[in-house]
């Protein structure tokens, strides 16, 4: 068994997901739906993608030894099959570019798997086939106080791949001021 570790940065330290992200000069981003490009995702295999989610936040905005800790502890981490869909997709969620296709965001029929974390910010994914895949986690960002800040959320974004037997394990963590 080979077990690769890989670890990513927020792709955006904190996504603000406000309505005003949909605002009219954001520009607009089309992709066709090709559900033969994540077929692969239907199949079982004998690969797993393990990991943690969570980011580190100063409360005083300096690197100070008073950081605090917030994991995606109770929250779903989404494991997406890679397409040029998929990826449009999540780059509409993480770059807030407006999304024109019929369908709501997130409710394409690409067989996407959840997991939801443990009270450390673990996840696992089981019985994967080969294959491209998206990770992808969001965290409630908590203020200098410790509260959650209404609308926003540090998302990260992890592209992996699997070849039907091997253990990956991907953190995605980001220190957040």
């Amino acid at each position: 068994m080979i077990i690769q570790i890989r670890k990513t940065h927020a792709f955006a330290a904190i996504a603000i997901t406000l309505l005003m992200s949909a605002c009219a000069s954001a520009p607009t981003k089309t992709v066709p739906f090709d559900a033969s490009a994540v077929a692969f995702a239907n199949q079982t295999g004998n690969s797993t993608i393990t990991g943690q989610a969570f980011y580190t936040r100063d409360k005083n905005g300096v690197n100070s030894v008073d950081n605090t800790t917030y994991s995606c502890a109770g929250r779903k981490v989404r494991l997406i099959p890679l397409s040029t869909y998929t990826k449009a997709e999540t780059d509409a969620w993480v770059k807030k570019i407006r999304w024109s296709d019929p369908r709501p965001i997130g409710t394409a029929p690409y067989n996407e798997r959840s997991a939801v974390c443990d009270a450390q910010g673990n996840f696992t994914f089981d019985s994967l086939p080969a294959g491209k895949w998206i990770v992808f986690a969001s965290i409630p960002f908590k203020g200098s106080d410790g509260y959650s800040v209404a609308g926003a959320d540090v998302n990260f974004r992890e592209f992996t791949e699997t070849n039907g037997s091997n253990t990956i394990r991907v953190i995605l963590a980001e220190a957040a001021n």
